[in-house]
């Protein structure tokens, strides 16, 4: 399986749970990426879109996408511009969300144009299974929104109480609620 995981804003490939999700999701036989998104305190959504085509391009049921916060909403716009006909085996959006939230106004711009209920029924056809997992307690994105957009993709959701916006900083190195679900998938 080839798996590749989107950082959110002002992250890296290094940060967060990242590296121990590729490291388990290796060691288990995948082919693993974490994305390397550019200029990532000051996202740019053509970029981050090129991005995306340079480093994933053609997605097929052998590809899974973990996204995570900013992450998500550029995934999802990103799937629903490809040109049809494409599959993906799963995707698993931690902390998702596609509108703007109040903690970052600085990603007014990049969030101002929602996703359009049409292109995301289309990604939902595409996309095989869909997992949504957040927070009790996201003080950056409003669990409300994060469930808003898994009722929205048809998601399995999962919350994980006291998980934060589950940074390094809040204690998550390790994510073992995104592992099982990946695993789940893979099977």
């Amino acid at each position: 399986m080839k798996i590749y995981v989107v950082h959110g804003y002002s992250a890296a490939p290094h940060d967060h749970w990242f590296p121990w999700l590729a490291e388990k999701l290796r060691a288990e036989g995948h082919v693993v990426e974490v994305v390397p998104m550019p200029d990532s305190t000051n996202p740019s959504r053509d970029a981050w879109e090129r991005t995306l085509d340079e480093r994933v391009g053609d997605v097929d049921e052998e590809t899974l996408l973990v996204t995570h916060s900013l992450g998500t909403v550029t995934v999802l716009r990103w799937l629903a511009a490809r040109p049809a006909p494409w599959r993906l085996r799963g995707l698993v959006a931690v902390s998702g969300f596609q509108g703007p939230i109040a903690a970052v106004p600085e990603l007014d711009d990049y969030l101002a144009e929602p996703l359009d209920p049409a292109d995301v029924a289309r990604v939902c056809e595409a996309v095989d299974a869909r997992v949504g997992i957040y927070s009790d307690d996201d003080s950056i994105v409003p669990p409300e929104a994060s469930k808003a957009l898994a009722a929205q993709l048809g998601a399995r959701t999962r919350e994980v109480p006291g998980g934060g916006h589950f940074l390094a900083d809040e204690g998550f190195t390790e994510l073992a609620e995104v592992l099982e679900a990946v695993e789940d998938l893979t099977r």
